[in-house]
This record gives structure tokens, sequence and C-alpha cells, in this order.
């Protein structure tokens, strides 16, 4: 099997991202690669790791519809999702690999939670089939409307319970500008949500999109 990348998607605290790619280990099976979407260059202390640009900042779905294509690209069954904040346990990405192969040899899924999907595994095959991420949601609610796609679509979503120590929200929080940015549209990807499925997350009333079942 192709090494499963391990996405690490970036925009501030440099101190953090470190963290969370030595945190990764170097393994035939996985490697970690950063998506830069902070619109600089990366500092010096995190350059030398692999990493890929986009041409503009990404929003957080256009990043994982990004990282998916990636994936697809490199033929790779699964592929990893870590949080720039966020820090696995010493065994729990080879944990969580090894989940994923059980499940890929055994049964449908779509996605392999720890701490939610502080780290997450995706299915390439179940992401791409329920046509990736929803470029409506630019940041909250894009990952209650994925996961309710996957689970409807047959693609189970699983908890690992496996340890991730992580430090929720340090890309919105050290930074003004995005967290205003993130808050000005809360209202309105609130009620795309409500359309698109007839209630909050967690309170959907629709089996299908837009409720065209």
């Amino acid at each position: 099997m192709p090494t499963a990348p391990v996405f690490i998607p970036y925009v501030n605290r440099p101190d953090l991202l470190r963290r969370a790619v030595e945190s990764v280990p170097r393994k035939l099976s996985y490697s970690p690669i950063i998506i830069n979407n902070s619109g600089q260059r990366l500092p010096v202390e995190v350059d030398r790791y692999d990493h890929m640009e986009p041409p503009v900042p990404l929003t957080f779905s256009q990043t994982q519809n990004w990282m998916l294509k990636i994936a697809s690209q490199r033929a790779v069954p699964f592929y990893f999702f870590l949080h720039s904040d966020a820090i696995p346990g010493d065994d729990t990405l080879d944990l969580l690999f090894q989940k994923a192969l059980a499940l890929e040899a055994s049964q449908r899924w779509g996605a392999i939670f720890t701490a939610y999907d502080s780290l997450a595994a995706f299915n390439t095959e179940a992401m791409t089939a329920v046509g990736g991420w929803d470029t409506l949601f630019t940041w909250y609610a894009s990952d209650c409307d994925m996961y309710r796609r996957l689970r409807l679509a047959g693609y189970p979503t699983v908890e690992s319970n496996l340890p991730v120590f992580h430090q929720a929200s340090q890309t919105l929080n050290s930074d003004p500008e995005v967290k205003r940015r993130v808050d000005v549209e809360f209202p309105l990807r609130e009620q795309i949500y409500l359309k698109k499925w007839g209630g909050k997350p967690g309170f959907e009333t629709f089996e299908t999109p837009w409720n065209k079942g």
C-alpha cells in the first residue's frame, strides 16, 4: 500500500504546529504533510518538513477537499487529518493505522475518530462517494454535514477512543481577524445547515439534503 499521508493544515501558532509534526513518527506506512494556509512562508523551524502551499489560503472545507484530491491522486485507501493544535499519544497513530487497515478489509466505513476529529482517519472511497466536503460551510458545521452524509450513505463513523491531546480552537483564538470572520459568518452557516437538514446538528429531520429524497 502507498504511504498514507498525515495532513496537518496550518494557519498560525508555529509553536503548536512544530509539536504536532514532531509527534508523527516517520514510518514506511505514513508520514506528515503540512498544508500551509497561513499566506506566508512556513517558519524556519518547520520549513524542513514536507509541506504543500495552495495558491491562496483555503477555507477548512476547501482544505479538506484538497487533501481528498491528493489522497485520490496517490491512490491511498485512507489518509489522516491531524489538527495543528493536537498531539497524538505515543502509539495512537500506529493503532489508528492498524484499525483503518482492519476496517478496510472487513466492512464499509467513513471515518475513524480519536478525540472527535482532532486526529481522524478518512476512507478515500467513502469521502469521494458522498461528494467531498460542502464548501457552503467554510468552517464550523462543515464537519457535522460531512459525517452525517457519510452515515446516511452507509459509511459509519467509528469511535476509536485512542488518546490525543487537543488544545482546541487555537487557530481561531490566536488571531482576532480569523475569529471575527468566523463569528460573522456563523449565523449564515447555521441557516444553511437548517435549510439543508431541517434542524441544527444533532436535531436534523431530513434524511436527504434539502429534503429532496
